[in-house]
């Protein structure tokens, strides 16, 4: 389901987000998700966030844009996970009756050093696909203190719970 954030939906969501008077210097929400939604994925991409929140009564929702105004909201996702060599790649998709929107955590192998240990590369990021092909895509920028553990940087494990399990989406 894709739902239009009204005005006033917008309003409510950002006096939630801020109960109280805000200090002066304010941090950024580090996600579009509402107390009391679990935070089941959250990654900045450009100047907006894309959020993955569990809903009270079941499943999840995703949302794009930024504090007090999302701009696409849809809550029929569905997750991905592929292995790869070295690694792999869980995704949660959102089908419109126009477009995919794609969330994915990929890790692969780079090789093997001297040392013999295995180096990976992450890549975690989002795309849009239309028609099947992939019309835009960015990576998030992770937190400077990386933790491979937060939603900020990988998949909560409740999303096996709340997202049912649907195809890979090749890209």
């Amino acid at each position: 389901m894709v739902k239009i954030i009204m005005p006033t939906e917008m309003l409510l969501a950002a006096f939630s987000a801020y109960s109280g008077a805000a200090p002066a210097r304010a941090k950024p929400p580090a996600s579009l998700c509402r107390a009391p939604e679990p935070v089941l994925f959250t990654c900045h991409v450009e100047t907006k966030l894309a959020s993955i929140c569990g809903q009270e009564q079941g499943g999840a929702a995703y949302r794009y844009g930024q504090p007090g105004h999302v701009e696409l909201e849809v809550t029929d996702l569905h997750r991905g996970h592929k292995m790869q060599s070295g690694g792999g790649e869980t995704q949660v998709y959102a089908n419109t009756p126009t477009h995919r929107y794609l969330v994915y955590d990929r890790m692969v192998r780079t090789g093997f050093g001297a040392d013999g240990l295995h180096y990976p590369r992450e890549d975690i990021g989002l795309l849009v696909q239309s028609k099947g092909r992939t019309v835009w895509r960015r990576q998030c920028a992770l937190p400077r203190s990386y933790d491979p553990h937060t939603p900020e940087a990988s998949f909560n494990p409740l999303i096996e719970k709340l997202i049912p399990e649907g195809e890979y989406v090749d890209h």
